[in-house]
């Protein structure tokens, strides 16, 4: 079902790159609502607008928010002098709205993007033949707060070396398609603690677009050049209570495509001892199922060392329910709460999931930063 209205855009709240954030009033009242302007073009004062109101009505968590989908007689938001696009892009970017390769294809906001492999990209022969990822650690998560976690971590360590680790964001189609929607990968640009992103599938927006999870990847290590790759969905996950019903079933994906290429898949263990959901305590259902039956081939997946015995007990014990220990590569890590608080503190926003900070979960965190520490040891030749 998807559930429209009409609105007058009143007030322009908030604006970055290509993403506005917009007062509208509607009959129902006034409301805010977002707009992708680096898709549809700017909005204005006073133009009247549709908007998708389908998340308010099921009031969804992060993806409630009423979206702007066109404005009504107004046909100069079309025009491409409108629509604030660079004619060029340094390199490895790629000039946007030029290529040939359909995003959400079949539908009425399909778009056609530039991606990296297509023939009429400059990169098209880097691309053509596979890509052999020589070890290179690849961090793969499920929720996209792992994202900013594991950024500030590696960059907090980085400090104690002469390495600049150049990391390169993945974002897969699993949760919000569009990259601009994520206000952490805005931040972690404008820190300079992302340096390139990739989007792949019908996920769009990135610095590069791809058309799959293979050639991201490669894309990741022949374009951007990148030392360590990120990989996990944008903002939004799905979850049913089921064995297989869940978004986050794309990390098996993800293991066995890192592996085929050659490189070093290091899962980021999803761990809470704090949520009340029985199936997300200790090591959540989700990394226990796709780690045992989904990925195929061997991953590391680094685990926090959790002092309270009870807990680590409860743990390993999930490890060896599910067989997880002669399946994949299991490191116990050792982090020290005071320097991940560190790690974190000067990050502009704070840093939750699902809700819970580090003084609610530290575990979580702790997880995250586990399988980052990893990656840079395998950087630095220390794993």
């Amino acid at each position: 079902m998807l559930h429209m209205e009409y609105g007058k855009v009143t007030g322009i709240i908030a604006e970055r790159e290509g993403l506005q954030t917009v007062e509208v009033t509607m009959k129902s009242g006034v409301h805010t609502a977002l707009h992708y302007s680096d898709t549809f073009g700017k909005l204005k004062i006073d133009d009247d607008v549709v908007l998708n109101t389908t998340a308010e009505k099921l009031k969804l968590g992060s993806g409630g928010h009423h979206f702007v989908m066109h404005v009504v007689k107004d046909v100069q938001i079309h025009k491409k002098e409108d629509r604030n696009e660079k004619e060029e892009c340094d390199a490895p970017l790629l000039q946007k709205h030029l290529g040939h390769i359909m995003k959400m294809r079949y539908t009425p906001y399909q778009q056609s993007v530039l991606t990296a492999e297509e023939q009429d990209s400059p990169y098209h022969a880097m691309l053509k033949e596979k890509t052999d990822l020589n070890r290179m650690p690849v961090l793969i998560g499920e929720l996209h707060s792992m994202l900013p976690i594991a950024c500030c971590w590696l960059k907090k360590q980085e400090s104690k070396t002469s390495r600049n680790v150049k990391i390169a964001y993945i974002m897969s189609d699993g949760g919000a398609l569009p990259l601009s929607l994520s206000d952490h990968v805005a931040t972690l640009k404008q820190l300079g603690y992302v340096n390139h992103t990739i989007t792949y599938g019908h996920a769009y927006g990135g610095d590069m677009e791809t058309v799959n999870k293979f050639t991201a990847l490669m894309a990741a290590k022949v374009i951007c050049k990148a030392d360590i790759i990120i990989c996990c969905m944008g903002p939004g996950c799905v979850g049913t209570g089921t064995k297989y019903g869940y978004s986050g079933i794309e990390t098996g994906e993800l293991v066995n495509a890192v592996s085929i290429l050659g490189g070093t898949p290091i899962v980021i263990p999803r761990m809470s001892f704090a949520d009340g959901r029985s199936r997300h305590y200790g090591i959540s259902h989700h990394v226990l199922h796709s780690m045992s039956e989904i990925a195929l081939r061997k991953a590391v997946i680094p685990m926090p060392n959790i002092q309270n015995q009870e807990k680590a007990q409860y743990v390993r014990q999930q490890l060896s329910d599910h067989a997880l220990m002669p399946l994949h590569h299991i490191k116990w890590m050792e982090v020290a709460g005071n320097e991940l608080l560190q790690a974190i503190e000067h990050y502009p926003k704070t840093l939750t999931s699902m809700g819970r900070t580090y003084q609610d979960d530290p575990i979580f965190f702790a997880a995250v930063a586990a399988a980052a520490q990893y990656g840079l040891d395998l950087i630095l030749g220390k794993a």
